[in-house]
């Protein structure tokens, strides 16, 4: 009660409305944060089940735990990360890349030459090599001593790819006839020389 002799009331109104004031920033803030944490959530949730379809796929995580329950759903991801030898906790953003190449080019051989060899039973060696522009394959066909083998000595695939980061459309804005005037959302697109390429991203937000 003490404290009552040095304040008036009108000091301890002010007392009051500061009081209320910081209570409702923090309850404010508390709810930012809430709603954040939730769109963060759906938006991951929602990734997870097109994950299948998506050429790139973002996930934001915040605790280890997180990180560590996407590892395993991604059973060849998590087995790289292990090869590594790189502790869970230590890991802030991880750039995953799936490439598939499937070569439709036709490409014909022609071993004719050895088929004289053959006949005539004398040892011959043809080298040959199938080559497209991101993979190399080469060998020679060996016949000597009633024997005809294929051999491969070489098998090299190069390929170059890029994952663009950039602002894509602006979002629609539904009570302004759809036109396009809202924030420009963040897109990920995966370019390769040869083939396709599929990007999952892990990224650990502080």
């Amino acid at each position: 009660m003490w404290l009552l002799n040095f304040l008036n009331l009108k000091d301890l109104r002010y007392l009051i409305l500061i009081g209320l004031f910081g209570v409702g920033s923090y309850m404010f803030y508390q709810n930012k944060i809430l709603k954040q944490e939730n769109k963060r959530t759906k938006h991951n949730y929602q990734t997870a089940l097109k994950i299948d379809s998506l050429e790139v796929a973002v996930f934001k995580v915040r605790k280890q735990h997180e990180i560590k329950e996407l590892l395993d759903q991604q059973h060849v991801l998590n087995s790289l990360v292990k090869q590594s030898k790189v502790k869970t906790n230590r890991i802030e953003a991880l750039y995953y890349q799936q490439q598939k190449y499937v070569d439709s080019l036709k490409n014909r051989i022609d071993v004719t030459s050895i088929v004289k060899n053959i006949r005539s039973n004398i040892p011959k060696k043809v080298t040959w090599k199938d080559s497209t522009e991101c993979l190399k394959i080469g060998g020679y066909l060996l016949y000597r001593n009633d024997s005809l083998n294929v051999n491969v000595t070489k098998r090299e695939f190069t390929n170059n790819t890029v994952l663009i980061k950039y602002k894509g459309r602006r979002k629609r804005i539904k009570w302004l006839f759809g036109l396009r005037l809202g924030p420009r959302e963040i897109t990920f697109k995966p370019q390769s020389k040869c083939g396709s390429s599929k990007v999952v991203i892990i990224d650990k937000e502080n």
